[in-house]
């Protein structure tokens, strides 16, 4: 028998089990950027529901199901147009293709449920699939807010608050309301004391992630070991990738008492750029994934002097880890592809 510490071992789906002294759910809202009908309706909806194993060959569990569904004021689920297959075969779910504007799609993987006594937001990089939740390497973040555990409301209210926005174009009313008594609900649970270190952001056709990345980390300190895991690398992915680096270089650069605008600081780089330029990294370190014997198109050649191409292994989840001399360390996660 495998060790529960064995990441092997650990399957995301056992995380979504709710707490019974939460009440009753009241509300879900999802979004994908790939959706299984089957495994929503089988796996995922009776987990974060508590309903226990689907039983195919009876008709009790898809009863039970049907009736939470109906209970709720909203069950909406949010997935992005180019790669939709159909619609699970409960018609109490609002499935809703996102149709995005070219050159775009909807990419977040964020989960809200709404208790009676509790509002969780789950985000990463797992996609409403068996793989996703059962098979992949995967990281996400469950984060819960209720009256006895209060930590995580200020970020889940953050999160909420960009949920709205960013995914405006696609909301039902049901989904735009959901949010919004979710945020009602986490406002009583504020200390007043938000956590500046942490951060839940969405990005769009106006705000890149990386950009965010560079734009967080501390002004003059220096950084001294990165890595990166992305299942997927861009064609780009090395221009944007030396990009990154000469921009955090240039952050690190500055004076700690002065802060010159960031576009101005990101011009300077964009000029600058070039394949082997290492921006004073004294380590850093990449890891791509992808199904055995296939060559990802995108992964990074002539990548920049110190920095070291770590392999491949059979993971979908995208993370950034960076650590300063000054011992400062940054961690991102539920990124997009690197690009």
């Amino acid at each position: 028998m495998k060790d529960n510490q064995d990441i092997s071992s650990r399957k995301l789906i056992d995380r979504l089990v709710p707490d019974p002294h939460w009440g009753a759910m009241q509300g879900m809202l999802a979004t994908t950027f790939d959706l299984r009908p089957e495994f929503l309706e089988t796996d995922f909806l009776p987990s974060v529901f508590g309903l226990g194993a689907w039983d195919d060959q009876s008709w009790a569990t898809r009863i039970a199901l049907e009736k939470r569904l109906f209970e709720l004021d909203a069950a909406v689920i949010l997935a992005e147009a180019r790669r939709y297959r159909g619609r699970p075969r409960s018609l109490r779910l609002d499935v809703r293709p996102a149709v995005s504007p070219r050159g775009s799609v909807l990419h977040a993987k964020v989960t809200l449920l709404l208790f009676e006594r509790a509002v969780r937001l789950i985000v990463g990089s797992a996609n409403l699939t068996k793989q996703g939740y059962r098979e992949n390497r995967e990281v996400i973040a469950v984060l819960t807010a209720t009256q006895k555990s209060k930590k995580e409301a200020a970020l889940i209210t953050q999160g909420l608050t960009g949920m709205e926005s960013a995914l405006s174009s696609w909301l039902t009313p049901e989904a735009r309301k959901l949010i919004r008594r979710s945020i009602a609900t986490v406002q009583p649970w504020l200390n007043g004391n938000p956590d500046s270190d942490t951060a839940f952001i969405w990005s769009n056709g106006q705000t890149r992630l990386w950009h965010e990345f560079v734009g967080r980390w501390p002004v003059g300190e220096t950084v001294k070991r990165i890595s990166i895991i992305s299942p997927f690398w861009s064609q780009d992915a090395s221009l944007t990738l030396a990009t990154f680096l000469t921009d955090l270089k240039c952050r690190a650069a500055r004076p700690r008492r002065r802060s010159p605008p960031a576009d101005r600081c990101l011009q300077k780089s964009q000029r600058r750029t070039h394949p082997g330029f290492a921006c004073g990294l004294r380590h850093a370190r990449l890891a791509g994934a992808w199904r055995q014997g296939d060559r990802p198109a995108g992964e990074p050649r002539g990548s920049p002097g110190g920095i070291g191409w770590h392999g491949r292994f059979h993971c979908h989840a995208r993370t950034s880890c960076q650590g300063g001399v000054g011992g400062r360390h940054s961690l991102w996660f539920g990124l997009p592809r690197f690009g």
